[in-house]
Parts: C-alpha cells; sequence; structure tokens
C-alpha cells in the first residue's frame, strides 16, 4: 500500500487517482509525520520540484526534513523536473549551482539518504509503484536488511533492538514502547496483548515472542 500525506495530495491530488489506476497499487490518504509518501512499513520518500529543492535548502527547511527521514528504516529523497538548470538561470545567487550540488552531497554522504532524479511526475509514481510491487513480492521471501539510525537517546536504542525483528519498523517499535514501557515487559507479554497495538497481527506477534522471550538453543542441540 501507498500512503500520501494529506498536504501532499493538496497540492498533487491527481496522485491518488493515477497510482490507484495501476494494476495492483492500492493508494490512501494519511497524515504521515515524516516524508510525503510511505510504501509499506518502512519505506518514507520526501519528494520535491528542483524549485522547491533549492528554496527548502535557503529556509533551512530541507536539513530538518533530512533528520526527520533519518528516523525511518528507508528513506528515499526524489527531485522532480526535467530541466533542472531553469531555476538556476532565473536565481539571483551566483553561488546557486555550488549551494545545489552541496546540499545534494551532504544529503547523500552526512544523512546517507540516496536521492534520486525524475524526469517528470509519471516517471517518479510509476517509481513508487515499482517499490510498492517489490515489497509485496519479497513480503513472502526475505526481508531487507533494515537501515538502523543513529540513536540519540536510550528510547531511540530501543526501537532500533525491535526494527531487526521481521515486520517491525520504527513507527511500529515506537507504539509498542508506549503501550508496554520496556522491552522487557515486551517479551513477557503475549500474543493476545500484542495484537492490541496498532499494526500488530498474529504472524509479526509470533515473531515478536519468538525474537524476545525464545531461548537460543545450544549449538550442540541443533547438530
Amino acid at each position: 500500500m501507498i500512503l500520501i500525506d494529506i498536504n501532499q495530495n493538496a497540492k498533487h491530488p491527481n496522485h491518488l487517482k493515477v497510482l490507484n489506476r495501476k494494476k495492483g497499487i492500492i493508494a490512501k490518504t494519511a497524515f504521515l509525520k515524516v516524508g510525503d509518501y510511505q510504501i509499506g512499513d518502512s519505506v518514507i520518500v520526501e519528494a520535491k520540484e528542483v524549485s522547491d529543492f533549492i528554496a527548502s535548502i535557503k529556509d533551512n527547511r530541507l536539513w530538518e526534513q533530512a533528520d526527520n527521514l533519518t528516523q525511518v528504516e528507508h528513506p528515499i529523497l526524489a527531485i522532480i523536473g526535467k530541466n533542472i538548470w531553469k531555476p538556476f538561470y532565473f536565481s539571483k545567487s551566483r553561488n546557486v549551482h555550488n549551494v545545489f550540488y552541496g546540499a545534494l552531497a551532504s544529503i547523500a554522504i552526512k544523512f546517507r539518504i540516496p536521492v534520486v532524479f525524475f524526469n517528470d511526475e509519471d516517471d517518479f509514481l510509476n517509481f513508487l509503484a515499482v517499490i510498492d510491487r517489490k515489497l509485496s513480492k519479497g513480503a513472502k521471501s526475505i526481508r531487507p536488511a533494515p537501515i538502523f539510525r543513529k540513536p540519540k537517546t536510550l528510547r531511540e536504542r530501543q526501537e532500533n533492538c525491535l526494527t531487526a525483528i521481521e515486520g517491525i519498523g520504527i513507527e511500529t517499535a515506537s507504539k509498542l514502547l508506549d503501550c508496554f514501557g520496556s522491552i522487557k515487559n515486551i517479551a513477557n507479554s503475549n500474543e493476545a496483548e500484542l495484537q492490541m497495538v496498532e499494526g500488530i497481527g498474529k504472524k509479526t506477534a509470533e515473531n515478536i515472542l519468538k525474537v524476545l522471550a525464545n531461548k537460543v538453543k545450544e549449538e550442540n542441540d541443533s547438530n
């Protein structure tokens, strides 16, 4: 499923319709704390046209948004626009080129966020659809290795620990800790209690208890 932030949907109401017309894609609007689009439980995409990207550098929005993106497993920054030089031409700043590429370097290196360019909105929406299909297909095989954020607090370290469990993203980990208070309490819970948390189904509850509550067998026991 693809979730579109309500503010982004107000700017681009056609995106919801276009995505829902694509085979096998379900798109809905939601209030997203981070980013403009959420795909599955772990991919967050921040989308910007070239002019908006430059403006966000000038008013420092970009750095706050980049910091927020690092809080999720798989962040992506999408820059949309065929002619990236047009905003440069009309800019009053002589250093706009250096500022543009310097910001891209910081996003990629300092924040470790992939940056992808698209010619137009159609290309971008096709990209979202492809990710959604791959995640849906991959859910039946192998889960991608989570990308942990750099924790700043004990709470964030606890959330990172929980995201190592299949089916748990940062947001779900946060809900678990809000509900149970600690990883120890989560481990001492049962499936029924875990399934009372929004986003936790039977399979995920089983995975949580399998990882947190089961003892690891001695190597000799498995031989």
